[in-house]
């Protein structure tokens, strides 16, 4: 027997493995049940290769303690009689059963006999005949009965499994003597497992199939691993793993078997192949089928998975006169012919082709990928290029038209080559980026020379980035010469995808420098475009020619509404940024306009308008990349509108799709606008976490700028004043126009520190912002708030007073809630220190509603404690005091009293005076009552 047959508990090799966690969890269960003393069956059904065998291997890999006895059935042996029994014993001592049988044969009378001269269980006397099994003949119900003894005493000493593998091939009289063996474990430790392809389509004795439908205590159904599940056990990228997984349709072994055959997945314009065993049982179907059929089947293979048989009838005819050279127009039959329509029954009838779902017309299609490929990897060079040649005339959708043209070309072809690369550019202008990538491929591949492929390889590059591939990017990159132009470009973009945006810039600049914006065309824009969004995050807006935003691009570049801004013209940008449509009714090519616009506006501070731009353009199916980018601002404009879970999710979604995609260039910025409402919601170590997170990287200028930001806010919601002066004071040396509301922060910071020239220095800005008037309302009313705080500081109450109502005046009726509350908690402090008490609670009680909708808590905090320290009557509307809410907070969480005055410092009793206070105000009697007023929605701890 050429299998293993017993694996003792520490033989069970580990294998790759992935996924099935449902089927081991029931697997898990059934040997629990068999260690307490309940015998079990298991069946387990699944197509060859998708991991039967591999599944009851890991999952008893896991039971040390448990005897595993092996069998397999094989197609070669099906007919030796109890050779699936023999198995089972082989290795067993001879004294393993009770009387010294250990199982062995059984005499030609049926009577039972111990070990023969043959050395082991069952064997054969000097007569000679099979060795390690039974003699033909034994009567099956005398080697079941003896069966059951010998698993018995072996479920005695430990726990015990049968796996009876293959059972489709197992012999006849091995499963009835296991039939009546299995039929009378009543009791004892035992499982038996048998894992077969299907069972109603298997051979076996009515009694065998009547206990496997019937009888077992657990029934596995496998089907092929999940893509995630595919990804895990290969590593690759999502692209080439979903090009995998509809290949092999998830089954295990075709997966390995098609990674050893084609490592290079990512190239979609490369046949996956068929594993050599499967393709030759589907070349032994054919074998059945007469020459017609067989042309039949190798020209639906050559036009795809699925066809019309129109198409099929007329190429596999096509092929045959062309070879012949007979004249195609006098066929012998027609699609509508009796003759094809028996040809392609006798196709069908072979189970390698099988009629389509589909209503007008008659279609085949091919039941697997896997057929498809076998029966196609079977066509000689010279057929297959004939039969691409002239599929190219018979199809109708231009995609299928321009792939069998690119088949059946003799490389080079410029003709096919232009005309491949002019549907790329259509599909690109639909934001289609899969299809224009594999385009360009396609035509860079026809492509007579170096400087004729170097542009298509730039295209190829750019849509592969646009598409999230980076690793496919990368790939092709390198392969193969390209131009002293187009080289520097395409290994700067995916340096940029990358982050690293200091070496894209130079080689972007080098490109730039190189290139002839009149010979190098549509290039040369791609340069530009790229240039001009580095120079924005490199802070180097000085670099740029005019003549890099003079090209005669689309009118509607998003690089025409950049310039004018970053030359401090906002106005004029968004004028030009106006005439864009509505993102519902732009086209792919308008996306990254919108995205621009929506940056503009909010920027500029227009915040609704700058939502719905961004919203729409994430809500568009193309253009991943401009959809994450929205996304970022998207998330920034949410936090300032009030939305903080949303500005939260949207980070998220970035970070994880960035993640996948192996690219990170977004990335900094996402965490950058995560840190926000982390730390005005208090939740410090997240917030810090997201910076450091960030840091590890590469950075450019304007990410590094953004988390200077983001890192100022932290410092500046926990009180860290010198550490504000610290992150955000090299901020003044950047120079351009400034997108990021840090100058308060570090204008507050100062007075605070008493460091009121720097302080004035700093809020100058905002003087010559208003007085350009770009329109930064927002920029207004932090300017205002930030120069109130500074004369309160200096003891210029008049000064104060005027700047907090201009601050106020500014907000208007605009959604801005942190902004507003952060005025308002600032001027109710400067009023309570001027020893207004009533109007500083009625700002203050204005601001903490603010805060607590938007669960603020740090700042909430020290809300109510300016609030409480206004006297009687003007705390917080639940009427507790500020230690009382320290108080009342910790007990929500469950701390003890002792636990409590610990945190606090105080006296047990002194909590306890506190607790008794906050019960007579809040009109309960316990801490039960306590939480149920005051925990969830609205209450405290909202």
């Amino acid at each position: 027997m050429a299998r293993n047959h017993l694996f003792s508990n520490v033989n069970i090799e580990a294998e790759v493995f992935a996924g099935r966690g449902t089927e081991l969890a029931a697997l898990a269960a059934e040997l629990d049940r068999v260690r307490d003393g309940h015998p079990g069956i298991v069946l387990i059904e699944g197509p060859a290769g998708i991991g039967k065998t591999a599944l009851t291997r890991r999952a008893l890999a896991q039971a040390k303690e448990f005897t595993v006895l092996w069998a397999s059935g094989d197609e070669m042996e099906i007919t030796l009689p109890y050779g699936m029994i023999a198995q089972l014993t082989d290795g067993l001592s001879p004294g393993t059963s009770s009387g010294g049988l250990g199982l062995g044969g059984f005499g030609p009378e049926g009577g039972p006999r111990g070990f023969g001269p043959g050395g082991g269980p069952g064997g054969f006397g000097p007569g000679g005949g099979q060795a390690d099994g039974f003699v033909p003949g034994g009567e099956p119900i005398a080697v079941g009965a003896a069966l059951v003894a010998l698993l018995g005493e072996l479920a005695e000493a430990a726990p015990l499994a049968i796996v009876l593998d293959d059972v489709q091939w197992a012999d006849g009289e091995s499963l009835q003597a296991l039939t009546y063996a299995l039929r009378r474990m009543r009791a004892g430790r035992v499982l038996t497992v048998a894992i077969t392809r299907r069972l109603s389509a298997t051979r076996v004795p009515a009694g065998m199939a009547r206990l496997l439908s019937r009888g077992p205590s657990l029934r596995l159904a496998l089907a092929g691993l999940t893509l995630p599940e595919l990804r895990l056990m290969t590593g690759l990228g999502p692209t080439a793993a979903a090009r995998l997984h509809h290949h092999a349709g998830g089954n295990p072994l075709y997966v390995a078997e098609t990674l050893r055959q084609a490592p290079r997945l990512d190239d979609p314009a490369a046949d996956l192949p068929a594993p050599p065993a499967y393709a030759r049982g589907v070349r032994a179907k054919l074998a059945t089928c007469g020459p017609p059929a067989h042309a039949l089947a190798r020209a639906a293979a050559v036009l795809g998975e699925s066809c019309s048989v129109r198409h099929a009838v007329t190429l596999a005819d096509s092929v045959r006169h062309a070879e012949t050279g007979a004249d195609p127009t006098a066929r012998e039959t027609t699609p509508e012919s009796a003759e094809a329509l028996a040809v392609l029954k006798e196709v069908v009838a072979t189970g390698v082709l099988r009629y389509a779902r589909n209503t007008g017309e008659l279609r085949v299609e091919f039941p697997h990928p896997l057929v498809r490929a076998a029966v196609y990897q079977d066509i000689g060079p010279a057929e297959r290029t004939a039969a691409h040649r002239i599929a190219a005339d018979l199809v109708g959708d231009e995609a299928d038209r321009l792939r069998h043209r690119l088949r059946a070309a003799s490389r080079p072809d410029p003709e096919v080559a232009a005309e491949i690369a002019a549907f790329a550019r259509r599909q690109a202008a639909a934001g289609h980026w899969e299809s224009a990538a594999a385009h360009f491929a396609d035509a860079g591949e026809l492509a007579a020379g170096t400087r004729e492929r170097s542009p298509l390889t730039a295209a190829t590059v750019d849509a592969l980035l646009r598409a999230g591939r980076l690793a496919r990017a990368a790939e092709v990159a390198t392969r193969g010469p390209l131009d002293a132009v187009t080289r520097p470009y395409v290994l700067g973009a995916i340096a940029h995808a990358n982050g690293d945006t200091g070496r894209a810039f130079t080689l972007m600049k080098d490109a730039w420098t190189r290139c002839d914006p009149r010979r190098d065309g549509e290039l040369a824009a791609r340069i530009a475009g790229q240039l001009a969004l580095l120079s924005l995050v490199q802070g180097d807006h000085g670099v740029l020619d005019q003549k890099v935003w003079l090209l005669e691009v689309d009118p509607d570049s998003w690089q025409r509404l950049l310039l004018p801004f970053l030359e401090g013209r906002a106005e004029d940008a968004l004028k030009v940024a106006a005439a864009l449509p509505d993102p519902a009714l732009a086209s792919a090519g308008q996306l990254g306009s919108l995205v621009v616009r929506g940056a503009l506006r909010i920027w500029c501070d227009e915040l609704e308008a700058g939502r719905g731009d961004l919203a729409g353009v994430v809500a568009d199916a193309h253009g991943q990349d401009t959809r994450l980018a929205a996304m970022v601002l998207l998330a920034l404009a949410e936090f300032r509108l009030g939305a903080w879970d949303t500005a939260l999710a949207l980070g998220k979604e970035v970070i994880a799709a960035e993640s996948e995609r192996e690219q990170y260039w977004l990335t900094p910025y996402a965490r950058a606008v995560l840190v926000l409402p982390l730390a005005a919601r208090g939740e410090f170590a997240r917030a810090r976490s997201q910076l450091e997170l960030a840091r590890r990287r590469e950075l450019s200028v304007l990410a590094e700028m953004c988390l200077a930001y983001a890192e100022g806010w932290l410092c500046a919601v926990r009180g860290d004043f010198e550490d504000v002066v610290r992150v955000l004071e090299p901020l003044r040396r950047k120079a351009g126009r400034e997108m990021l509301p840090w100058r308060d922060l570090l204008a507050d910071a100062y007075s605070a520190l008493g460091r009121f020239a720097a302080a004035e220095a700093v809020l100058g800005r905002f003087s010559e912002a208003e007085a350009g008037g770009t329109g930064d309302f927002l920029a207004a009313v932090r300017g205002a708030r930030a120069r109130a705080t500074l004369d309160a500081a200096r003891g210029r109450p008049a000064g104060a007073v005027g700047f907090f109502e201009r601050a106020l005046a500014g907000l208007g009726p605009a959604p801005v809630p942190l902004e507003q509350a952060r005025v308002e908690m600032a001027y109710g402090v400067f009023l309570r220190r001027l020893g207004r008490r009533a109007a500083a609670a009625a700002h203050l009680t204005t601001a903490g509603g603010l805060l607590r909708r938007l669960a603020a808590r740090p700042l909430l905090d020290r809300c109510e404690q300016e609030l409480a320290a206004c006297g009687p009557g003007q705390g917080h509307p639940d009427g507790l005091t500020s230690q009382e809410r320290r108080v009342t907070r910790l007990a929500l969480t469950g701390l003890s009293n002792k636990q409590i005055a610990r945190r606090l410092d105080l006296s047990v009793k002194t909590i306890e005076y506190h607790l008794g206070h906050v019960y007579a105000k809040l009109g309960v009697s316990s801490r039960a009552a306590l939480v149920a007023k005051l925990a969830g929605p609205g209450g405290m701890t909202a």
